[in-house]
């Protein structure tokens, strides 16, 4: 739907992602795996928000989300 997507938690984060995962961003962020999923649980709703402006997928997919994570190169 439209409007901001619900919160995330970091414990959530690491439960999908996994910690191997987590640890890969958290080593190229220079972060521990705690802070790193800290930042990405903060990101990812606003991520979200702004690739589905309309309150759903675009008619390509989430293309825009694959580069995102595409850029992190783990």
């Amino acid at each position: 739907s439209k409007g901001a997507n619900l919160p995330v938690s970091p414990a959530q984060i690491s439960a999908v992602l996994g910690s191997g995962p987590v640890a890969q961003i958290a080593e190229r962020l220079g972060v521990d795996p705690g802070q790193a999923a800290d930042v990405i649980a903060k990101a990812l709703p606003q991520v979200i928000d702004r690739l589905t402006p309309d309150g759903k997928a675009p008619k390509g997919g989430l293309s825009g989300l694959g580069g995102l994570l595409g850029g992190l190169k783990l």
